[in-house]
């Protein structure tokens, strides 16, 4: 491969990225800029520097408050720290990866006994791969629906819906999930855009956290 060809599949590798995040940002600066507030921007915003509002039934209490004064409603999160978060990433890459050889070597196993060997290893390799992005998709869509993956139960923590802290809906599970392919950019350095908008984000949300208006948040709180 000549030096102008190479270049020329670079170019697209460093366009994407700013491409798709002005597609799942348009209409929704508000949601940006929120993203890069600090606690004390976002209070000066609200005019409601002391206080709290329940998810529940609106009211506003102190800051310090745990339980809502006017329903009794738990109010106080704890978000999921980036540490937590990662870690529970990578206990669910592992587990997946068992799956994965577990998946390539049913896959040889019925091709030897089906042919008697393995006749067409590129099939093969593409009806494998193509298995495997079914099966990460659907194990976290399906999982993280319910609140907690292996790795999340784990570590403690588990996805919440952000305006009530309560299930997360099927459609919020696919686009959390769905958007990873842009949380996980660049792929030479897996997630360091999530982790941007994460470490930038007052609630700890990355993109597909934000755009699905979830949370991730200590299970016990």
């Amino acid at each position: 491969m000549t030096a102008g060809s190479q270049a020329a599949v670079g170019v697209p590798y460093f366009i994407l990225p700013p491409i798709l995040l002005v597609m799942v940002f348009w209409n929704k600066k508000d949601k940006l800029k929120a993203a890069f507030q600090t606690n004390t921007e976002i209070s000066n915003i609200n005019n409601r520097s002391h206080e709290i509002q329940c998810t529940n039934c609106k009211t506003y209490n102190p800051t310090r408050a745990v339980y809502c004064r006017e329903c009794g409603e738990k109010i106080e999160l704890e978000y999921a720290s980036l540490l937590y978060k990662s870690l529970a990433f990578i206990i669910d890459l592992v587990l997946l990866v068992v799956i994965f050889f577990i998946t390539l070597v049913a896959l040889i196993v019925f091709e030897v006994m089906v042919n008697g060997e393995l006749v067409n290893e590129s099939l093969l390799s593409a009806i494998w791969l193509i298995l495997d992005l079914v099966i990460f998709f659907a194990y976290f869509i399906l999982l993280e629906k319910n609140g907690q993956t292996i790795g999340k139960m784990i570590m403690g923590i588990k996805i919440v819906n952000e305006s009530n802290q309560k299930q997360i809906s099927y459609w919020q599970s696919i686009t959390r999930n769905l958007l990873l392919i842009i949380d996980l950019i660049p792929y030479l350095v897996p997630g360091l855009v999530g982790l941007i908008f994460s470490f930038g984000s007052v609630k700890k949300q990355r993109i597909g956290d934000i755009i699905a208006k979830t949370l991730v948040i200590k299970k016990d709180i």
